[in-house]
Parts: C-alpha cells; sequence; structure tokens
C-alpha cells in the first residue's frame, strides 16, 4: 500500500480500555469498515531505545481478504496477556491503520495477544528509528504570496535521517493550512501552507514513529 497523506489533524488523546475503546481519529479519510482477514492483517511492535520507555507502541494493519485496507469498530479489538485484558489508548493513523499504545509494565510483549473481530493477529518485533527534537527541525524554504514551503528534517539522537513507519502528522497551531506534504527522501519531507492577510503567529509541531517533537519552529507574520 502507497504512503498515504495525513493532512493537518487535531489529536484528541484520552485512555479507554481495549474492551470498550474510545476512537481517536488522526486522519481525515472516510472510515470504511470491513471484515478484517487474519492472514493479510498483523500487528509490528517496536523496540524503544530509551532504556525506561513510559509506553510501548504497536502498530495495526488491517486488510480483507482482497488485500484492501479495512477499519474496524474499536468495540472489535482486544488486548489481552494471559487472558487479562488489558488497558490501551488507540488512535487512527489513515484508513486500516492504527497505534495502539500500552502504558502497563509488560515483561515479553510477545504474550501479548491482540484479537480482531475474535481473530488473533500475529505481530512480529522491530526495532524503530526515534526522531530527535534536538536534532529535527523544520525549514522554511520560499515565503511568497500568504504561502510557506516548509521542509522536514527527522533525525535521530546520532543525526542519522529517521525512516519512518507512516507519514509524519504536521500540527499547526494558529491560522494555517497544511497541503502537498511528500517525502523528499527517507527522513525529509517537504509541504505548504497557506495563511490568511492577518497578523499572526505559527508554531510547527510533528508527530513521527510515537514520538511527540512540539513547537520546532515559530513563524510571525506582519501584514504590511
Amino acid at each position: 500500500m502507497n504512503m498515504r497523506v495525513l493532512l493537518l489533524s487535531v489529536l484528541i488523546f484520552g485512555l479507554s480500555c481495549a474492551s470498550n475503546p474510545q476512537r481517536q481519529l488522526a486522519s481525515i479519510e472516510p472510515i470504511v469498515e470491513g471484515k478484517v482477514d487474519q492472514r493479510l492483517s498483523g500487528i509490528s511492535s517496536f523496540l524503544s531505545d530509551q532504556e525506561n520507555p513510559s509506553s510501548l507502541l504497536f502498530y495495526m494493519d488491517l486488510k480483507n481478504s482482497k488485500k484492501k485496507a479495512v477499519d474496524i469498530s474499536l468495540d472489535d479489538l482486544k488486548v489481552s496477556e494471559a487472558g487479562n485484558i488489558i488497558k490501551t489508548k488507540v488512535r487512527r493513523l489513515s484508513l486500516g491503520r492504527y497505534e495502539v499504545e500500552i502504558f502497563e509494565n509488560i515483561e515479553n510483549i510477545k504474550e501479548l495477544s491482540f484479537s480482531v473481530q475474535d481473530k488473533t493477529l500475529k505481530h512480529k518485533v522491530r526495532t524503530i528509528q526515534r526522531p530527535s527534537k534536538s536534532k529535527s527541525k523544520f525549514l522554511i524554504i520560499s515565503n511568497k504570496n500568504h504561502e510557506l514551503v516548509v521542509q522536514l528534517f527527522l533525525k535521530d539522537k546520532k543525526g542519522n535521517f529517521v525512516d519512518l513507519q507512516y507519514s509524519p502528522e504536521i500540527m499547526i497551531e494558529g491560522a494555517g493550512t497544511l497541503n502537498d506534504l511528500v517525502m523528499v527522501k527517507n527522513g525529509l519531507w517537504q509541504f505548504r501552507v497557506t495563511f490568511s492577510e492577518d497578523n499572526h503567529i505559527l508554531y510547527f509541531s510533528v508527530r513521527a514513529n510515537g514520538v511527540y517533537l512540539e513547537r520546532l519552529l515559530r513563524f510571525q507574520h506582519l501584514e504590511k
């Protein structure tokens, strides 16, 4: 499946039980619920580069028997360990793709069971790069006719470009509209932001690979 662009969104977070989760929309793509094929769907979990991470992140890809991405009712998702239901926070990233966050202390994540529509999904453990706030940045490369062209550089703590599992979520505080988010290369993204003729300040934040980098850039527009 090609990487889908995630447009500007307002993220609302809240803990919910896996037995009765609350839908957390982070995408404006229409919801298309369907029957999940467990052979074509799965869970990826990522080892953190932090010594004592505050939570565990899992990414869920759901497809039907025709290999098409599908959504689910979050009531159909259950996460358990040794038969005990685990509390989770679930966010929809795009069609058929969800981020599942667990805050409980899990000694062996391979013992977790992920069930969707009463079907157990397979999952595998992979390493993941984490973007560093000190090494990452937004850079304005053009400012013309009330439109910015902005590049996002995502690097880890060693200064290496970060390979993302999904498109980054760009968040703008202020009267700006994000358009045309594209990947230039691994770790480097570009997009446009249009804004009105009023005087205002824009703050740029990003969430990528489970890390939230707040207010990496401040832009002030003064109308002449």
